[in-house]
């Protein structure tokens, strides 16, 4: 992109950035109340707040209603923005540019925090440049590649200060009352303090809390006729490269048209709208800019794509791999069935495939679902969730037929319980008898006729009894003898 394309200064612009960062999905609540009664240090505080979209006639209700941040069991997002008392204002110096030291100013507005019930969360921040007028889309793509970088002290990137005289609305931009800024470490201590420890940026580590890098989405209408420059400056703006990271014809071929005069380009580091302004795009793009129903879309996909790549760390990092760990051990039983339950509840919320009644919303949708990889990283939480489950479904028949066998050596004890009870009672009941036994036995040897049937009937049941009690000894001796085997 050797030649710049001028910026439309009169047409609205639109830079949207998106900070991720991961929380612990099961104290969504009380994170909540953290950032409501989060207030910072007497220079502002968060109010909750519904997502910041203008007109929400075009977007299917359901799916804002299902993202748009009401405190009930059926929606997936709460969102507040940040009421400063005083922005701070910046200055990006151009050190490219033929001018020495030429840079515009900017300050960051809409300020929010969103909270997703999947454990994910994102900081949203607007740039908003106070001079248009100085903006080239050369000057644009310089300025999107530093501020997008958010973990380490930009030298193009300065903080002004205000004059020392009371009273005074003006501010000095000479060299010395500059000074240099890490973006990411303003937007950190933007974050209510007792949040701060319960977030992680996604790409950073503990010793690190900085976030690495932002997310963005740009809309923005420029004075152009030339198609294949203007393809090449969206391609740019997407992927936040600078101008000497040239692109190949390939990738500024897939630029796509949203509308006549229209592109886009999605890549990992964002999206960016370009629109020619024309007549035709006048009414639709111009002055009713769309910019705030397609950075919805966006946020939308990107909730899905983080809430994807957050299932499938938990999947890799609270789960171990050896597989005795599940069969020998129950410990995990009631993770699984939690981890489950979650994956279960996003896919059947998340998965939607129109967002729109009107065309051009579900081409842009579609675009970024490709680019973001969600279909792919769905498919792989699924294949992961499919083989969790068939290792809690085994589990689970293991542990029935565990307790099936517990149920059935309990029974077993309990009729071997009452079998030696009986073999007791009879063993009685033959003491009882044995000694009219052989008293009867000597008659019969000594005076037969003495005998009368009643002696008889008294011999055979003391015969009956003894070989019951002998049966039901042999009977526990093999019943012993196979629990053993079984068990071995």
């Amino acid at each position: 992109m050797d030649e710049s394309v001028v910026i439309n200064s009169k047409a609205p612009m639109m830079l949207q950035y998106f900070v991720p960062f991961n929380f612990s999905n099961n104290r969504f609540s009380e994170i909540c109340r953290t950032v409501t009664d989060g207030k910072q240090d007497g220079s502002g505080c968060w109010e909750e707040t519904t997502f910041p979209l203008e007109d929400n006639t075009i977007i299917y209700s359901h799916v804002l209603a299902m993202m748009n941040v009401r405190e009930n069991e059926s929606s997936v997002c709460r969102s507040w923005k940040y009421q400063p008392e005083e922005n701070d204002r910046y200055l990006f110096v151009d050190h490219r540019s033929r001018e020495e030291q030429v840079g515009v100013v900017f300050s960051l507005s809409d300020i929010h925090i969103h909270l997703c019930k999947t454990g994910v969360g994102f900081v949203s921040y607007q740039a908003v440049f106070e001079n248009c007028k100085r903006l080239d889309s050369a000057m644009l793509v310089r300025f999107q590649n530093r501020i997008k970088k958010l973990n380490f002290t930009n030298k193009q990137l300065w903080i002004l200060r205000s004059r020392s005289n009371a009273g005074s609305e003006e501010w000095n931009n000479e060299p010395e009352s500059r000074k240099q800024v890490m973006l990411g470490k303003k937007i950190l201590e933007l974050i209510p303090a007792g949040l701060r420890p319960e977030i992680q940026f996604i790409g950073t580590g503990k010793d690190d809390p900085v976030p690495p890098a932002s997310l963005l989405f740009s809309y923005v209408c420029y004075n152009c006729e030339d198609r294949d420059r203007l393809k090449e400056t969206t391609v740019h703006m997407a992927m936040g490269f600078d101008l000497r990271n040239r692109q190949s014809k390939e990738t500024n071929q897939s630029c796509l048209e949203l509308a006549n005069d229209v592109f886009y380009y999605v890549a990992q580091g964002g999206c960016a709208i370009s629109v020619i302004s024309n007549a035709e795009n006048e009414y639709f793009f111009v002055k009713n800019s769309p910019a705030a129903k397609y950075s919805f879309v966006l946020f939308l996909l990107l909730y899905q794509h983080c809430s994807l790549l957050n299932f499938t760390m938990r999947l890799y990092t609270d789960f171990p791999s050896d597989s005795q760990s599940y069969l020998g051990s129950s410990a995990y039983a009631e993770k699984m069935q939690d981890f489950l339950t979650d994956v279960d509840t996003f896919l059947m919320k998340s998965d939607l495939s129109t967002v729109s009644h009107i065309q051009s919303y579900n081409l842009f949708y579609t675009a970024c679902r490709k680019a973001l990889n969600i279909e792919e990283d769905k498919q792989s939480l699924r294949s992961g969730f499919e083989s969790l489950s068939s290792i809690q479904r085994s589990k689970l028949a293991l542990d029935r037929e565990a307790q099936v066998q517990a149920e059935q050596e309990n029974q077993d004890k309990f009729n071997h319980m009452v079998e030696y009870l009986a073999i007791i009672l009879g063993l009685i009941e033959c003491l009882s008898e044995g000694t009219n036994f052989i008293h009867r036995v000597h008659l019969l040897i000594r005076h037969p006729s003495e005998l009368g049937a009643t002696d008889y009937i008294g011999m055979a049941l003391f015969l009956a009894v003894l070989v019951v009690v002998v049966i039901l000894f042999i009977r526990i001796r093999m019943i012993r003898r196979a629990i053993r085997r079984r068990k071995r």
